[in-house]
């Protein structure tokens, strides 16, 4: 008994179908190969997240009252990080127009990295009560002294080295306080917070965040830092394989730590390996709100 014509053009139509169907797979995988490899290479380091936290003391001052703090940090001017992509970092720090913008370390990755045109980026940021930072490990390593005037010379910011500003807001006052790098052993706690009111409200500036547990509790009200990138790469169920010292206790967010709070910022920029996986790069910003409020 022979094969009738419809069933031909069924088998015909079937095979069609599925070699279209192959075809198709097969492009789809190699898609989503390529998207695999290109995501955290070339679209997630540079997919800026800006992050609200609302945060609550007992005793705030008055005038501190939903004052703005807008954190950066870990721009790491370097071969990795482009220009416009840092120009774009820039325009959101003016954008979000902050009442002190802070910057926690690591301006650059290495000493040829000083990049004016880069740093010039930054030179337009403003805020009614400054631009402060600190200075981080890498930052160090490239030279302290030279690092500190080239970002002074090209940004807004003002580095400050174990040392303290106390802000007039109103009739109250904020202290901040930065403390220098801990990893490279040049923090010196004691001349930081020489003649800081206990009872004052202390915003410390440090680079590592776990350096938060070498700090007696009485010093410190709320510590920001960053360092760690919070590990660059988090992978479900097991989280970042790679952290770095002093930044693995409080890698990433917002813990309770003793009687205050300390935030640690994702960063800007990256290092090697120059990828980033479901850990974007953050700029965060940061509300004081008292308990009663």
């Amino acid at each position: 008994m022979g094969i009738s014509r419809a069933e031909v053009k069924t088998s015909t139509m079937t095979r069609r179908t599925f070699l279209k169907k192959m075809l198709a797979g097969a492009f789809l995988v190699q898609g989503a190969t390529v998207l695999g490899v290109s995501y955290p290479i070339f679209l997630e380091p540079i997919w800026l997240d800006v992050t609200h936290v609302p945060l609550r003391f007992p005793h705030l001052p008055p005038d501190l009252e939903g004052l703005r703090i807008v954190q950066f940090s870990d721009v790491h001017i370097g071969p990795y990080v482009r220009t416009s992509y840092l120009r774009g970092v820039a325009r959101t720090l003016r954008r979000l127009q902050g009442d002190l913008i802070v910057f926690t370390g690591d301006m650059v990755t290495r000493n040829e990295h000083m990049d004016p045109e880069r740093g010039r980026l930054f030179a337009g940021l403003r805020a009614r009560l400054g631009v402060w930072g600190v200075l981080g490990n890498h930052d160090h390593w490239a030279n302290a002294e030279k690092v500190q005037d080239f970002i002074e010379e090209h940004t807004s910011i003002r580095i400050l080295r174990n040392e303290h500003v106390a802000l007039r807001v109103g009739e109250s006052t904020l202290w901040i306080v930065g403390v220098d790098d801990a990893w490279v052993g040049a923090d010196n706690p004691d001349r930081a917070f020489a003649g800081v009111p206990e009872d004052a409200f202390r915003l410390v500036l440090m680079h590592e965040p776990d350096v938060a547990d070498w700090l007696p509790s009485t010093r410190w009200t709320l510590q920001l830092s960053g360092h760690s990138h919070g590990g660059q790469v988090r992978l479900p169920l097991i989280g970042p394989p790679m952290l770095p010292y002093l930044g693995r206790k409080y890698d990433m967010g917002l813990y309770r730590v003793k009687k205050g709070w300390l935030y640690t910022n994702r960063g800007i920029g990256v290092i090697t390996p120059p990828v980033r996986f479901r850990c974007r790069p953050e700029i965060t910003v940061i509300t004081l709100h008292s308990k009663k409020g």
